[in-house]
């Protein structure tokens, strides 16, 4: 369960970045936490300090996807999560970051 939250954790981290989009990744294990901001959060400020209109577009366009993500950043991995459901999830995220224009 941590290698494979671990792999889409990073997976999103990769692709984001890669699309030249801000992102900071936080959590431990199956719960993580998507940000759309510069550096780490050292306090509370900094967290709401993060781009949440990014996030929202991104989370809409991996609706679009058929990807199901929380509007706050928090995903969670769970045992239904296998090798093949990562992939899919990492495929449906460089999909809506480059594709119909509803990705940020």
């Amino acid at each position: 369960l941590r290698a494979h939250s671990e792999r889409l954790r990073r997976g999103l981290e990769l692709e984001l970045r890669a699309a030249d989009l801000p992102v900071i990744t936080s959590g431990e294990g199956p719960v993580f936490h998507v940000s759309f901001m510069d550096r780490p959060a050292r306090n509370y400020r900094d967290t709401v300090a993060a781009d949440s209109a990014l996030y929202t577009q991104f989370a809409v366009a991996l609706l679009d996807e058929g990807v199901l993500v929380l509007q706050d950043g928090r995903w969670y991995v769970s045992t239904a999560h296998d090798e093949r459901a990562i992939d899919e999830t990492l495929a449906a995220v460089r999909r809506a970051l480059n594709g119909n224009g509803a990705a940020p």
